[in-house]
């Protein structure tokens, strides 16, 4: 996938190499909101790029055990907030367009992409546990797709 990743950039760079920088703007500016968009539907489906379900969340195998599991958080989807568009943030420029996330939502995030270990809260005395990697972020086939129709209808004058 990153090689077709790079033919797309590529066959796409001569195309928008030839805009103007205010149009190339215009045009990263709707590719930073479809890639948004892209990313908060797949993390509100709870697969990953490559249409793979994300690891599920850890039981309290005890509290199951004695019949007092009670509704959690951990009973709910994973990452409800930071779908939203005050935690996903799309980001462009004439030269680049993207979806990140910012401040301490960005740490979070990076350790479910990456599977690191972390401390289970803020605490100095709280245990360290290695999360399962879930990849939040990411190009699937259908993205670059959809990136190379909104370019081509960009440039066809279909989209203001």
């Amino acid at each position: 996938m990153a090689e077709d990743l790079e033919q797309l950039r590529t066959w796409l760079g001569g195309l928008i190499g030839a805009l103007q920088p205010a149009e190339r703007k215009k045009l990263t500016r709707r590719l930073a909101i479809l890639m948004r968009k892209q990313n908060a539907d797949r993390i509100a489906a709870q697969v990953d790029p490559d249409g793979n379900a994300f690891a599920p969340r850890k039981v309290d195998a005890r509290r199951d055990r004695l019949g007092q599991r009670k509704r959690k958080i951990r009973d709910r989807k994973m990452f409800l907030k930071a779908r939203t568009a005050g935690y996903l943030k799309k980001r462009w420029t004439p030269d680049m367009a993207g979806a990140e996330f910012r401040g301490r939502m960005a740490s979070i995030m990076r350790v479910h992409q990456e599977g690191l270990p972390d401390r289970v809260t803020s605490f100095s005395n709280s245990p360290t546990v290695r999360y399962s990697q879930r990849r939040v972020l990411g190009f699937s086939q259908q993205d670059e797709e959809a990136i190379a129709d909104q370019v081509i209808a960009y440039l066809r004058g279909t989209i203001e």
